[in-house]
C-alpha cells in the first residue's frame, strides 16, 4: 500500500479533470467559430483548416488525459490506486506527485515503451 494522502490526490485528480473539460468547451467553441468563419481566399482557408486541426488535436489529447484521470480516480475507490499495473508493486510516491495517473512505475513504464508496447496496453 502506498503513503500518499489519497483525498488530497483525488482533489487534485477532480480539479485538473474540470480544468480539462473548461478547456475543451473553449477548444470547441473556437472550432465553432473556425467553422463559421467566411474564407476570404484560399490562404485563409488555409489558415483555418490549420487552426482548425489544432484546436481538434488539443481537444484530443485532452480528452486521453481525462480518461487518465477517471481511470486514476477508480483506482482510488476500487483501493488500487498507486499500484502498478505491471508488476504489481507500488509506484512510488514522487512518480504519483509528478503524475497523479500513473497506471504504471517507472521500470514498468520504459520496458513497455522500449518494446512498443505501450500503446497496446493502454488501448
Amino acid at each position: 500500500m502506498i503513503d500518499i494522502d489519497l483525498s488530497a490526490m483525488k482533489q487534485r485528480l477532480v480539479e485538473r479533470r474540470e480544468v480539462l473539460i473548461t478547456d475543451q468547451v473553449a477548444i470547441f467553441r473556437d472550432c465553432q467559430s473556425i467553422s463559421q468563419q467566411d474564407a476570404a481566399d484560399e490562404a485563409d482557408r488555409a489558415s483555418a483548416a490549420c487552426d482548425f486541426a489544432v484546436a481538434v488535436n488539443a481537444a484530443n489529447i485532452e480528452s486521453q488525459e481525462i480518461e487518465a484521470i477517471d481511470a486514476a480516480l477508480l483506482r482510488i475507490e476500487n483501493g488500487k490506486y498507486g499500484d502498478c499495473e505491471g508488476c504489481q508493486n507500488g509506484i512510488p510516491n514522487p512518480r504519483l506527485q509528478v503524475l497523479p495517473d500513473a497506471r504504471f512505475c517507472v521500470g514498468c513504464q520504459e520496458a513497455y515503451e522500449s518494446h512498443g508496447l505501450l500503446d497496446e496496453i493502454l488501448s
